[in-house]
């Protein structure tokens, strides 16, 4: 979906005020900073951007100014012409239109499943002392079914909370249509409840009111907390991605594992080490991926990604070494 326009003719126009010299009242500021795309029922305490350096917003003053707290001038709260004011959520409009798309999130978190549920598999048919075809097959079979069933529940689960939040749109958008005065007078009471006092609360909502669609789906999230699907949301797209990630990179543990043994047929131990290794440096490697996504530090994510494998893999491992000494050793084949 594209970004917004900030600068674009339809905000110079709320901008000049009705006067042409900008807002002078506090009903033209409101409206000037709805139609920037900053949400109002959070506006107070918002971060900002004035030409004297960065600040909070304390008060929508009603000759239409700022009052604004500086950050580097304590005890300094000073009046900005709203014109003059930058919004945390314009600042971060470029950076929130390159967010990682669900794509990208069912690229990372499939192929993370995928490597450490076949790894897991691998260590645990080890453990328990099966012959190295056995434990092949088990994670050639545990690779597909396990990718199918990912791809598929993610489908569907998906496809369900879309069709679910259209639903309720649709439900929103009847009720607007029908009961428009009662509709408008529950995101009054929301706007209320948020803090803002009844004054403001109407001229927002009757601001709003105004753009259907705009009413709607600002409704859809402060009073369902729904987001409305983007158009291009496609949730098949997305479970083939998550499952062809899961192949991929949950092939990379039996790949490893089957090439050694190939190329060492009598060296099952060493195989098994080295897979543990190869795959231990690809976790950690999709652990910096991950990073794009979560947007926390590249070798934290790296290390967690890493430090999460090694304990799914060691359970599992474990497990299987414990119930075989204690139910006896399983044959090899």
């Amino acid at each position: 979906m594209a970004a917004r326009d900030l600068g674009g003719a339809r905000d110079a126009y709320y901008a000049m005020g009705p006067n042409g010299d900008g807002p002078n009242n506090r009903s033209a500021t409101i409206s000037m900073i709805a139609h920037r795309g900053v949400t109002i029922s959070s506006a107070i305490g918002q971060a900002v951007q004035t030409p004297d350096g960065p600040g909070k917003l304390l008060e929508i003053l009603s000759n239409g100014n700022l009052l604004i707290q500086l950050e580097d001038q304590v005890g300094s709260n000073r009046q900005f012409d709203p014109r003059e004011v930058t919004w945390s959520s314009q600042q971060n409009e470029e950076a929130h239109a390159g967010e990682p798309s669900e794509a990208l999130k069912a690229l990372v978190f499939g192929g993370l499943d995928g490597i450490v549920t076949v790894f897991a598999i691998i260590a645990t048919s080890y453990g328990a002392g099966l012959s190295a075809s056995a434990v092949f097959l088990l994670g050639l079979a545990n690779l597909v079914a396990d990718g199918m069933a990912m791809g598929l529940g993610d489908y569907f689960s998906s496809k369900s909370e879309i069709e679910y939040a259209l639903a309720e749109r649709k439900r929103e958008a009847w009720e607007f249509e029908n009961y428009p005065d009662g509709e408008m007078h529950e995101m009054i009471e929301l706007y209320e409840q948020k803090g803002m006092n009844t004054e403001d609360a109407v001229t927002v909502v009757t601001i709003m009111s105004k753009y259907t669609d705009l009413f709607i789906d600002h409704m859809m999230v402060e009073e369902l907390n729904i987001k409305v699907p983007d158009e291009d949301d496609n949730p098949l797209r997305t479970a083939c991605i998550m499952f062809l990630s899961f192949l991929i990179f949950g092939a990379v543990p039996l790949a490893v594992f089957a090439l050694t043994l190939s190329t060492l047929p009598e060296k099952k131990d060493l195989a098994f080490s080295i897979t543990c290794g190869g795959t231990l440096v690809t976790l950690f490697l999709l652990g910096v991926a991950k990073h794009s996504v979560t947007r926390d530090s590249w070798w934290k994510s790296g290390l967690t990604m890493l430090f999460n494998g090694a304990i799914a893999v060691g359970t599992g491992y474990g497990l299987a070494v414990g119930l075989d000494k204690l139910f006896g050793a399983a044959p090899e084949g």
